[in-house]
């Protein structure tokens, strides 16, 4: 629910700034548990928009399913497709990584 967090930007500013802090085997360990896989969908697909470099990215497309999440259940449900995490970009990669990265 990025809602939760003022958005899908907000999620992705928390991940890069943070990312010397995270646990990333944690993270999958709790990605895995939490069992929704919009959200390591989000995650695999941040983590690669942004750069950080995690050991958990191909577990995460390993254990994603086929069905299409959007990633940011907040955007109007249009927009692209991408097949490597199977998310519905509904927003440009270049407002998260223009948010993030400026």
């Amino acid at each position: 629910m990025p809602g939760y967090a003022d958005g899908i930007v907000e999620i992705a500013k928390a991940l890069f700034f943070a990312q010397k802090q995270i646990d990333f085997e944690l993270l999958l360990d709790y990605t895995a548990r939490f069992g929704a896989q919009s959200v390591l969908k989000r995650l695999g697909y941040l983590l690669e928009l942004l750069g950080i470099e995690s050991p958990i990215v191909g577990n995460l497309r390993k254990i994603r399913s086929s069905s299409v999440s959007l990633l940011d259940p907040e955007a109007p449900r249009a927009g692209k497709m991408l097949s490597r995490w199977n998310i519905l970009q509904n927003i440009e990669a270049e407002t998260i990584k223009g948010a993030v990265l400026t």
